[in-house]
């Protein structure tokens, strides 16, 4: 008898333990339907999803850390940024009857960063930033209203390297999407400057990137991703 009650016993810590293990992924389930919640991001904070960072900054630390990426100056950043956020809150001074059903109702005073390696190659993989504004849409969930700047950390590890290409950024399926592709090569060489740009401050920009020399190859890349925010 006693035997069979120790046997008893344990078949149900067995079940019990079957089922622990089983909850958490169930939980993680539940939480990739509920999409990324970015309301909650304070600046300075970070989350990471499908190998992306996504890191909330205000204005000032944003142009300060794209300016040193892209070698251009703070301040013609940090205007870009300032301008951008103005013609939001003349925007929300609108009258209900000019705004449509899918306008915004607010939107974050700073940037968000999504960040991702790029690999060059093994030994190599600088970070691209894509700077966006989130705003709030009609069902209250925080999406990507535009793209308001690319840049590139070429520092990996101590190293960095010249990029002579181009990045396009998109925002889709409403903003809550968010496509990249990044295409160019690689030298052996410090000297990079942002070059021509389109589309910035809308759902779809590029930034193209220059370097001094082309005659110190690296390594050649093209990539291209999405990280999805909500279904």
């Amino acid at each position: 008898m006693f035997q069979k009650f120790i046997k008893v016993v344990g078949l149900s810590v067995i079940l019990l333990l079957s089922q622990i293990a089983v909850n958490p992924a169930s939980a993680e389930e539940v939480n990739n339907d509920q999409g990324l919640d970015l309301s909650k991001l304070q600046s300075g904070e970070e989350m990471e999803k499908d190998g992306f960072k996504i890191k909330y900054y205000s204005n000032e630390d944003a142009a300060k850390k794209i300016a040193k990426d892209n070698g251009v100056s703070e301040k013609s950043v940090l205007d870009k940024l300032d301008g951008n956020k103005t013609e939001n809150l003349n925007k929300q001074t609108m009258s209900s009857a000019k705004v449509s059903a899918t306008a915004t109702k607010k939107c974050a005073t700073g940037a968000v960063a999504f960040s991702r390696p790029l690999n060059v190659t093994s030994s190599y993989k600088p970070t691209l930033d894509i700077w966006t504004e989130l705003c709030e849409n009609s069902s209250g969930q925080y999406v990507i209203k535009s793209i308001v700047d690319i840049s590139i950390d070429r520092s990996y590890k101590g190293v960095s390297k010249g990029f002579n290409g181009n990045v396009t950024a998109k925002a889709l399926n409403s903003g809550k999407t968010l496509f990249y592709n990044a295409n160019g090569d690689f030298y052996n060489n410090k000297s990079t400057t942002a070059g021509t740009q389109l589309g910035f401050n809308t759902a779809s920009a590029s930034l193209s990137f220059n370097v001094s020399q082309t005659s110190n190859f690296y390594a050649y890349l093209k990539q291209s991703d999405n990280i999805i925010l909500f279904k």
